[in-house]
C-alpha cells in the first residue's frame, strides 16, 4: 500500500527504463475502498521508457486512486 505521501506515489525518474510497477495499492486505504490520497500523482513517469505498470497474472495488478 502507497498511500497518504506528500508527493507522488510512485516516482519514475529519468533516466530510467526497464521498470516494473505491479501488485500495488497506491492511493487507497487498506481496504482498497476509499482514499488516502498522495499529494502528488499517483505514477509519476519523467522520460522513462519500456514501464509496465499492472500485470494480467494473479496478483501483478495495481489499484490505483
Amino acid at each position: 500500500m502507497i498511500s497518504g505521501n506528500g508527493s507522488d506515489g510512485v516516482a519514475v525518474i529519468s533516466p530510467a527504463s526497464h521498470t516494473e510497477i505491479l501488485g500495488n495499492w497506491i492511493g487507497v486505504d487498506a481496504t482498497g475502498t476509499g482514499a488516502a490520497a498522495n499529494r502528488g500523482g499517483g505514477v509519476f513517469l519523467e522520460r522513462s521508457s519500456d514501464i509496465l505498470i499492472g500485470g494480467s497474472a494473479p496478483g501483478t495488478g495495481n489499484v490505483i486512486s
